[in-house]
């Protein structure tokens, strides 16, 4: 007899940041980020990512991707809520901006 235990990911996410945050600040919330999910207790720490990924159109993109212990729903959620509030917490004492999709128009004067 065995028992297979099934571990819900945490969806594989892009934090993306504002193209304003200097290099130093990324890597200390790359850092912080990372060592707030190795010190979870309901992180799986198998395998857990978190790097400076992509420059995208809008944002300076921080790629999340790691599991969770619970096979729950409820629990998932609860967990994957708390990991947001730490998140948040660590952008805001590192005083870094969560990037929006944004356009910037120049129009050109015409002489």
């Amino acid at each position: 007899m065995f028992c297979l235990a099934i571990k819900i990911e945490f969806l594989d996410r892009l934090l993306g940041l504002t193209y304003s945050t200097p290099r130093n600040k990324i890597q200390t919330c790359v850092e912080r980020i990372s060592t707030m999910l190795k010190n979870h207790e309901e992180v799986d720490q198998e395998l857990i990512m978190v790097r400076f990924n992509e420059f995208n159109d809008s944002s300076l993109d921080i790629f999340l991707y790691f599991y969770t212990k619970t096979t729950s729903w409820p629990e998932y959620l609860r967990v994957k809520e708390n990991i947001n509030y730490n998140i948040m917490e660590i952008l805001e004492q590192e005083d870094v901006s969560i990037a929006f999709p944004s356009r910037s128009i120049y129009l050109e004067q015409s002489k």
